[in-house]
């Protein structure tokens, strides 16, 4: 299957997504801490979290795991023991504990403890999810209402565990991994899946030979046995397709790989659903059913898109489209032939030379056998629309003639399309994909010449295909260039809207600083496993997230931050005016992409709006700084 169509399918580390899927019936309230460091420093905290606690992001991360920072004076210390000592012991709990939100607000929390291990089983990192019951237990305090205090603290008791083993159950491995498909979900580029395609526009091409067929000659081929079993073959083949579509993967248009049901669901009924149902209902309910058995068709126009990229299978598709409508013309030619079944029709002229001569309530037309005439139609259409026709078989009623004039206009039409500029056309229309298979050939190439490791070797070949993916093809700055720099900086401004209008600290900018700091932010594409900056690394520029997630590294302490949407790292260069140096590695765990701009232009534009970098270090919340302050 083409790459285009397959989807990015490398391996990476997809733990924090699905964490985040799994958290929907919590409110997505939940942290991760280091279980390698002592206080076990949280590294992540997610958006309902700090909706929860009033904290940001950056006020949360390097926190002790224990929550101490929420603690108040009903905060019972003995509970705060006994989470301590799961920590310790890297065990799972559930307990209750009474914590204070930021302004100080206090709120009855359910807190539970999960290890987090890796592809060698060590326990890595600590999942602790937090749900605020307060409103529960108001309830349960209520004396005056005792039925409904039983009734009440029951149903606590089974919602709380539901919602928490919903977290526990099954907890994803903090590892890097291919991507899998929900249990019911077929992947579309899988072997079986591909066969199925194909078996699909097999019996595609079976009913587009044969519809036409039977409406021009008359033949209910469903009274034969064989036939009618074909039939009900198709038809249970092509109703099974709509089930599987609802259940099949697809590509966005970012080149990943959806296997969200609801998703796929959607996708399929905002495209080819309504035409595959038409096309897969049996056609004996419908008055034009027979008709409508040629929607079927739409699945060989998405197998052609699908393929078209591969020179031998376009030629081949091609090539059959060219036969398939001089199969429907012959069709045709043979229904005018009968209706005008003269002594001057192709069909009577057709008899005479098979010396057939009419009988009793029958014409000769309707004696002549349909091998004959089909193959005397089809030889026809062929000629005409290759040539200009050899007139042994010859049109000469009107309607013939018309015809026969129709199919020349038709045929020159299709020859000088097919076999005249097929080859430029399909050069302008995927020069792209030809570049795309020529920088990749070329990149095989070059792995094989300097002998690079598997591992890296398949990072490189995936960095490409997912940052083609991610562009098209498309260099932004060559592109950029035909246009004068006021049309580039509202481009630019455009590009990078989201993180001008979000980040803080640009809330307080002025227009023209903004059109500036657009024309110096760049875009950077990451693929899983690449790392983006090396422990004692100079920091040269300013990081912000757009999707993806990743992780910052120490040799010493493992996972110490795992930033995702949203984040900024790196470091204050206008606070800090030295060149510094990074104290961990932050490397990629999914597909990510990012925007940056470089200390160079970061204070070039701060030297142009010297009253806005105070208000710009004041408001930028790092939510990793990577700076060593033992480096000078």
């Amino acid at each position: 299957m083409p790459l285009a169509t397959r989807g990015l399918i490398a391996p990476q580390n997809m733990f924090l997504e699905d964490l985040i899927a799994r958290s929907k019936n919590l409110e997505n309230c939940f942290v991760l801490a280091n279980a390698k460091q002592e206080d076990n420093p949280i590294v992540y905290c997610s958006d309902g979290y700090c909706c929860l606690t009033g904290y940001q992001r950056h006020e949360v991360l390097h926190k002790a795991a224990d929550y101490e920072h929420l603690y108040g004076e009903e905060t019972d210390r003995k509970s705060v023991s006994k989470l301590k000592s799961a920590f310790a012991l890297k065990q799972k709990i559930q307990h209750e504990l009474t914590l204070y939100k930021k302004d100080g607000t206090p709120f009855i929390a359910a807190i539970q403890i999960a290890p987090v291990k890796n592809e060698d089983q060590e326990v890595i990192m600590f999942l602790i999810t937090l749900r605020d019951i307060s409103a529960l237990r108001e309830n349960q305090n209520r004396k005056s209402r005792r039925f409904s205090l039983l009734s009440t603290t029951n149903n606590y008791h089974h919602s709380h565990s539901m919602c928490l083993t919903n977290m526990d159950t099954e907890l994803p491995d903090y590892k890097e991994e291919t991507p899998r498909s929900p249990t019911g979900i077929i992947l579309h580029y899988s072997t079986t899946k591909v066969i199925w395609d194909w078996v699909i526009l097999f019996f595609t091409f079976y009913t587009a030979i044969f519809v036409p067929f039977e409406l021009a000659f008359n033949r209910d081929y469903r009274k034969e046995i064989g036939f009618l079993i074909m039939d009900c073959i198709v038809d249970v083949i092509f109703l099974s397709d709509v089930v599987i579509n609802f259940r099949t993967t697809y590509v966005d248009g970012t080149g990943h790989i959806v296997s969200h049901p609801p998703l796929i669901v959607r996708n399929y009924i905002t495209g080819w659903f309504v035409i595959d149902l038409l096309a897969a209902l049996p056609y004996e309910i419908f008055t034009l059913g027979d008709v409508l058995r040629l929607l079927r068709l739409s699945r060989f126009i998405r197998k052609f898109n699908e393929y078209v990229e591969y020179g031998a299978t376009m030629i081949v598709l091609l090539m059959f489209t060219y036969v398939l409508v001089a199969h429907w013309l012959a069709c045709i030619w043979y229904r005018i032939g009968f209706d005008e079944c003269t002594t001057f029709g192709w069909l009577h002229s057709l008899a005479e030379q098979s010396g057939i001569t009419a009988k009793v309530n029958y014409t000769s037309c309707q004696q002549i056998s349909v091998a004959s005439a089909y193959s005397t139609s089809l030889y026809f259409t062929m000629s005409s629309l290759t040539t200009v026709g050899f007139g042994n078989v010859s049109a000469n009623t009107i309607g013939e003639k018309i015809f026969s004039i129709i199919i020349m206009i038709i045929g020159s039409l299709m020859s000088a399309f097919i076999f005249g500029n097929v080859t430029a056309i399909l050069q302008e229309l995927y020069s792209s994909t030809q570049r795309y298979h020529a920088i990749l050939k070329d990149m095989k190439r070059f792995n094989q010449v300097y002998s690079l490791p598997k591992d890296l070797r398949r990072r490189v070949e995936d960095y490409f295909i997912s940052s083609w993916a991610a562009t098209k093809g498309i260099d932004t700055k060559e592109i950029l260039k035909y246009w004068p720099k006021e049309i580039q900086a509202e481009i630019k401004m455009h590009m990078n809207r989201k993180i001008l209008r979000d980040a803080t600290c640009f809330s307080n900018a002025s227009e023209g600083c903004l059109r500036q700091m657009a024309e110096r932010f760049e875009m950077q594409h990451t693929g899983p496993g690449d790392i983006l900056i090396h422990s004692g690394q100079s920091l040269n520029h300013l990081y912000f997230i757009a999707c993806g997630s990743f992780e910052v590294y120490s040799a010493d302490v493992g996972v110490t931050c795992i930033l995702t949407k949203g984040d900024v790292f790196g470091d204050d260069f206008i606070k800090n005016k030295g060149l510094g140096r990074s104290h961990s590695m932050v490397r990629a765990l999914t597909y990510c992409d990012l925007h940056t701009i470089s200390r160079i232009h970061l204070l070039e534009v701060a030297g142009l709006y010297p009253e806005w970098a105070p208000v710009f270090s004041e408001n930028l919340n790092l939510t990793c700084s990577l700076r060593d302050s033992g480096v000078r």
